[in-house]
């Protein structure tokens, strides 16, 4: 590749009568082509209609070409990627107005039909007398391949966190469940604590009332073993003595009668109630009250019990005092017969 600055001036050289204007206006030209030939990015000038009128050696080499004539004097369109042509040429007319040329990504394609991506912003300037469009681009293909990657990336991680985020959601639903089982689970399983010990609690009560019940039937059960021995002893024992002693036919079976008619009224409620609320009663009082009862006369109740009827009245005086019968009207027989 000739070097451009040595270019212009072999052509500026050829001229015959080269004037003192002349003379720095090439000395100018070929300063600019050594300062654009140094830039480490390509530099191209273009025309309005899109011709290239200028290319520095970056340029050429993005270009793949292999001097700077086979870029000048061609249109950008065999440059700039179809797809991005009409982008391009919009940009260009903005600053053929005079307005500010944005900073641009777009595609290229070189000599090889290699596409490739720059970035480019262009700029008003006034070349060799008339005004072109000055642009400098710089070759991003790699930084555009890093950023497609990292953009690739990112879309996997962030599909990747998606993904997570939705298993997360999927497992923290799952132990959300799981939490709410076992809150009813805990709360079925204190209700049913709950019961247990109110059941234990009423068990523990039943069973002690059982056990009052058990004690008061065994307490129950001595005092009537003890009544039936203190009935017996008194109501039954002195007629079997007195039989013994009897010689009159009609007496031993008084006595007889006596012995049975008591023996039923051992078991019967009228001796109990006597023995449990009036255990005051004396032996005596106990064989009167039953004889009362049975509806027998103090005379009769003395010649059976073999005492005296003053005795008799003495211990139906007392019974009625202890039943609270004392100066009352009421019948003792009837009263006596109202506790069987």
């Amino acid at each position: 590749m000739r070097d451009m600055g040595e270019k212009h001036l072999q052509i500026i050289n050829d001229l015959a009568g080269e004037t003192e204007l002349d003379k720095n206006l090439r000395e100018n030209e070929d300063l600019f082509c050594i300062l654009m030939n140094r830039m480490r990015d390509a530099a191209a000038i273009v025309d309005w209609d899109g011709t290239i009128i200028f290319a520095n050696g970056e340029a050429v080499q993005m270009a793949q070409s292999d001097t700077d004539q086979e870029i000048i004097g061609q249109n950008i369109s065999n440059f700039i990627h179809p797809d991005y042509m009409p982008i391009v040429l919009k940009d260009l007319n903005l600053i053929k107005e005079g307005k500010p040329g944005p900073l641009k990504q777009y595609k290229i394609i070189d000599a090889y039909n290699n596409e490739k991506w720059v970035e480019g912003i262009g700029t008003k300037i006034n070349f060799r007398g008339k005004t072109a469009d000055f642009v400098t681009l710089r070759d991003i293909t790699h930084r555009k391949k890093f950023e497609d990657e990292l953009q690739t990336a990112k879309e996997m991680l962030e599909r990747g966190v998606q993904e997570r985020t939705a298993e997360l959601m999927v497992k923290n639903r799952q132990l959300t469940e799981e939490i709410e089982e076992r809150k009813k689970a805990e709360k079925a399983l204190k209700k049913r604590e709950h019961e247990l010990a109110l059941k234990s609690r009423f068990l523990e009560e039943a069973n002690s009332a059982l056990k009052v019940l058990l004690q008061n039937m065994e307490n129950q059960t001595a005092e009537i073993q003890g009544d039936i021995l203190n009935n017996i002893r008194s109501l039954v024992l002195p007629y079997i003595e007195k039989l013994r002693q009897c010689q009159s036919i009609s007496d031993q079976m008084s006595y007889l009668s006596i012995i049975e008619e008591n023996l039923k009224n051992i078991t019967s409620p009228f001796l109990r109630n006597i023995t449990a609320h009036y255990i005051n009663f004396t032996p005596k009082e106990i064989q009167v009250a039953n004889l009362v009862k049975e509806g027998k006369t103090t005379k009769e109740i003395a010649e059976l019990m073999n005492l005296a009827a003053r005795s008799i009245d003495f211990h139906r005086d007392n019974i009625r005092k202890k039943f609270g019968l004392k100066n009352k009207k009421a019948n003792l027989q009837s009263f006596l017969s109202s506790l069987s």
